[in-house]
């Protein structure tokens, strides 16, 4: 309910103003940090995803990888290289393929983290790298891709183990002013 407010422009109304302003309940009040966000959402860790991941969607999702890359034992590199037996291989060491400077440079193994970070979103990750993939921003659908890459090669790579869950962030609480 709207009252009418004092102008405040002369002693009186000054006064006026802070008794009214005096006689307000200071309260609570939610500050969102961004209004459009929405709720927010806590990061899942890797291995999380990784120990509820369907190496069978992944299958599927990788299929798309087929028009570049070969999945079979001793099959042939293609515009990207053989990724049978990706995960713990080194990086940029399948025999035959000619892989960019950048990728090269990479150095280390395929672990499930590089290759989480790498799809999703290999320009990202190695600049200067040949792969014109542009990734896959969902989580969940790089994990289930990445369980299917699991599932290919000699000896299968142990998942990362969960991580504890992280509490959302709090929103921020200031006391109302008048």
């Amino acid at each position: 309910m709207q009252r009418e407010w004092p102008v405040a422009g002369n002693r009186e109304e000054r006064e006026q103003l802070k008794g009214y302003i005096g006689h307000i309940e200071k309260v609570a009040v939610f500050v969102p940090a961004d209004t459009d966000a929405g709720p927010a959402e806590v990061p899942v860790d890797l291995g999380t995803l990784l120990a509820s991941a369907d190496a069978e969607k992944g299958r599927r999702t990788a299929q798309a990888c087929m028009a570049c890359h070969d999945f079979t034992q001793n099959g042939p590199n293609r515009i990207g290289p053989n990724l049978w037996g990706v995960v713990g291989r080194s990086v940029a060491s399948h025999a035959g393929f000619g892989y960019s400077p950048a990728l090269k440079g990479l150095g280390g193994q395929w672990t499930y983290q590089q290759l989480d970070h790498f799809l999703a979103g290999p320009n990202r990750a190695v600049p200067g790298t040949k792969m014109t993939f542009t990734g896959i921003r969902n989580p969940r659908e790089r994990a289930h891709v990445l369980a299917y890459l699991a599932t290919i090669g000699a000896g299968r790579q142990p998942f990362p183990p969960p991580q504890p869950t992280a509490s959302p962030p709090q929103p921020k609480i200031a006391a109302a002013t008048p």
